[in-house]
């Protein structure tokens, strides 16, 4: 078990490690919010890494993003929400860690902070081990993305957006 963990904590940290130096790149002069990749990882036959990046910017407002992300289903307007399914699509309960990895400006408020004329890309990674480990493909899928323009507006993207925000399956 320890043994486990501290293989698990590891990883974290050379994903995070690798991740913040890809991000590491100048803002774009995109204008949209999109999904540009998405992909799952089993990195042993307990644990598997979820990977989507998406993008936000627009021409005339500011906007905020989160840092943090969860499988609540509470929807909060600082927090992505995702939730880990099997093939069925039924929710998988488990054990998870996440974070969203970004070039943009991180505030005091513990947001991400992107200014009107750019874009920035956004990584949210996910580990999760299932609570009841079975032979069973996973995916991710982004439930919540909430954001604000002018940190006045709050909005998310609808239903019909977020299903472009999910990831292969992968078998653990």
């Amino acid at each position: 078990m320890k043994h486990t963990h501290t293989m698990i904590h590891t990883y974290v940290t050379l994903m995070i490690v690798i991740f913040a130096g890809m991000f590491l790149l100048l803002p774009t002069n995109t204008h949209a919010y999109f999904t540009t990749n998405q992909k799952a990882i089993s990195l042993n036959s307990h644990t598997g890494l979820f990977l989507i990046e998406y993008a936000f910017g627009t021409k005339k407002y500011d906007i905020t993003m989160p840092v943090q992300a969860t499988t609540s289903s509470i929807k909060d307007d600082t927090v992505l929400g995702y939730e880990i399914r099997d093939t069925h699509g039924d929710v998988v309960h488990g054990k998870t860690q996440a974070i969203i990895l970004s070039n943009a400006t991180l505030g005091r408020d513990g947001m991400y902070h992107i200014q009107k004329g750019t874009a920035q890309k956004m990584l949210l990674a996910v580990f999760f081990t299932p609570d009841t480990p079975q032979r069973d493909a996973y995916n991710l899928q982004v439930t919540h993305l909430p954001f604000q323009f002018d940190e006045t507006q709050k909005l998310q993207l609808n239903p019909s957006e977020l299903i472009y925000y999910k990831t292969p399956a992968t078998e653990l």
